[in-house]
């Protein structure tokens, strides 16, 4: 078999996966089925490690997926939640009207002025790090596959192919907090999870390489479990 036929045959099998995820009647158990369809292709890449799953998981996202040119930057909004006591009682978020819906790019395009006025990324990189795009995928990743659940609570299973921003409140029986939500939409995780392994696949047959080289017969966990 020629490395075109056995890229063109990967793929084939991949679609016939798309189809059948298409046709699960739960939109969470739809997402965990593409992230770990993603998954199998990551951890691939990355040879399988015992450890660093979430480095695997990211840095397959940053490289392949083509549609989404923010991976590396931070969200304003959740690492302001975060990390309030570093904005000096300024709130970068007051431009924001409730009921609006905003887009990424709006919010990375204000980072000199309502992140880094306030916040050294010399002296807080770290901290910064753990808010970056691709992490917060990673941690939507994490909280459908292991509580089924979305952070917030809230994620549209709308099939709009751009994550942003909604305002929602919420209200206990002592107090009301009006806040906003990142929102990786179903439609945006599906192209990513696609755009990723194609891309990927791409490469491949570009560079005349086995797409599942580290995975064979010999792989520790096929004979005692642990990698």
């Amino acid at each position: 078999m020629s490395m075109y036929e056995r890229i063109n045959q990967i793929k084939s099998e991949v679609e016939k996966q798309y189809k059948i995820i298409s046709e699960v009647n739960n939109w969470k158990y739809q997402m965990i089925c593409l992230f770990s369809l993603m998954d199998s292709f990551a951890q691939e890449v990355a040879g399988y490690p015992s450890y660093g799953n979430k480095d695997a998981f990211c840095s397959f996202v940053k490289k392949y997926d083509k549609t989404f040119p923010y991976w590396d930057e931070v969200d304003t909004v959740s690492f302001f939640y975060t990390h309030r006591d570093l904005f000096k009682g300024n709130d970068p978020t007051s431009f924001m009207n409730d009921g609006a819906v905003y887009y990424c790019q709006q919010l990375v395009d204000r980072q000199e002025h309502d992140l880094f006025d306030y916040v050294d990324p010399t002296k807080y990189r770290k901290e910064l790090d753990k808010h970056q795009y691709k992490m917060l995928f990673y941690i939507l990743r994490n909280k459908l596959v292991h509580e089924l659940d979305t952070p917030n609570g809230v994620m549209s299973t709308a099939k709009e192919l751009t994550p942003f921003y909604i305002s929602f409140s919420i209200i206990t029986s002592k107090n009301q907090m009006d806040t906003w939500a990142l929102t990786f939409p179903r439609g945006f995780v599906e192209q990513v999870v696609k755009s990723s392994i194609n891309n990927y696949l791409d490469q491949c047959l570009s560079e005349n390489k086995e797409p599942f080289q580290n995975s064979d017969l010999l792989r520790d966990y096929f004979i005692n479990w642990v990698e």
